[in-house]
């Protein structure tokens, strides 16, 4: 049986060629024993970037409501290029880090703990945001890239947003520790993700977390860090690193793990937490699946390689001990309101068991 969650999950799919199908894979427990690397069949680190991730594909041009007519997305060949970005309708604001008049090493407020670690049958309100670029779209973009899109202004409101209503961000680390040896949460506990190791990860996203006092996760292809003028480079990441972000695999090239043989999917997975170690200072203990695609191997091997926790894109705000290797996020889709913001990160939707579908 395999598992596909609604249409709304999958649409960053698209982009990357495939929809997210789970199939059920093992009760696993955390990989706190890595294994030793494989040689795989290709050389995962000497296929390089996307050609050029300025990037050689453009996603089709999809009407609004044309997604939800179809009641599902077509399927388009795959590449190893990332996404083509139009140019922005109007210069990005100034946000460039100002890092010589902040703090050194900041590190999140730690509240008086509330949320005990749960029971591996139990479900906890975890909200896992998911970001992927940071700008002002045309308006001819399409559906699919608004999907993926907020702009720097949306951005910053909702992170002002969370800020006020007390929510506060963690670390991966954080949650594997209340995983693993029942360390407790802070209280409104949340995790804001950003995948694909975008430029604006860094000239957006990470000077507004520094202003709001939060922390962000950023998974980048190693492959691509530094390959390209919009995606962030490695003296990016290490200072991103000490300004106290975190940091996660996205594997090395970004292809589709699923159709990937063993040796290759664990090469994968072994090569890009060791090349990112060797550039931050926190132990490498998330994944994002590429494209959100995983099956019952991938699951195996993100433990066996030593990961914690795995995220796809399923979309819920509850996480559970049992699923940490198909832990859910929300997307925030382009022109959604502070009020529509609230209700996803806030609401009750998506709570384990309500929603998931099964086919053969």
């Amino acid at each position: 049986m395999v598992r596909c969650g609604p249409v709304a999950g999958l649409v960053c799919f698209l982009v990357l060629g495939l929809a997210t199908c789970t199939a059920h894979g093992p009760n696993l427990s955390s990989g706190r024993e890595r294994a030793a690397p494989v040689v795989a069949t290709a050389n995962v680190a000497s296929q390089g970037p996307p050609a050029s991730p300025t990037m050689e594909r453009q996603p089709p041009e999809v009407a609004p409501g044309e997604l939800a007519a179809a009641g599902s997305l077509p399927e388009v060949a795959h590449t190893e290029t990332a996404p083509a970005l139009d140019a922005p309708t109007s210069p990005l604001p100034a946000v460039a880090p100002t890092l010589s008049v902040l703090p050194p090493d900041p590190t999140p407020a730690a509240p008086t703990p509330a949320v005990p670690a749960p029971p591996a049958s139990d479900a906890i309100r975890l909200p896992i945001l998911m970001y992927h670029h940071l700008r002002v779209l045309s308006p001819k973009a399409g559906a699919i890239w608004e999907m993926l899109t907020v702009t720097p202004a949306a951005f910053e409101e909702q992170v002002a947003y969370l800020t006020k209503h007390g929510y506060h961000t963690i670390y991966f680390s954080d949650l594997v520790a209340s995983f693993d040896q029942g360390r407790a949460l802070p209280r409104n506990p949340i995790l804001l993700t950003f995948d694909d190791g975008w430029l604006d990860d860094y000239t957006v996203a990470y000077p507004i977390l520094r202003k709001y006092g939060m922390v962000g996760a950023f998974f980048p292809p190693t492959n691509w860090v530094g390959k390209s003028k919009l995606t962030i480079t490695w003296q990016q990441v290490e200072e991103m690193d000490r300004g106290g972000m975190e940091f996660g695999s996205h594997t090395v090239s970004h292809r589709l793990l699923t159709p990937l043989k063993r040796a290759q999917v664990l090469q994968e997975l072994q090569l890009s937490q060791s090349i990112l170690e060797g550039h931050v200072r926190r132990s490498v203990v998330a994944l994002a699946y590429p494209g959100g695609a995983h099956n019952g191997q991938t699951m195996e091997l993100a433990a066996v390689a030593g990961y914690g926790v795995a995220v796809g894109v399923t979309p819920s705000a509850w996480q559970q001990v049992a699923e940490r290797y198909t832990l859910r996020r929300i997307t925030v889709p382009y022109g959604m309101s502070l009020a529509e913001f609230a209700a996803r990160v806030g609401g009750s939707e998506g709570r384990p068991g309500r929603f998931l579908v099964t086919s053969p």
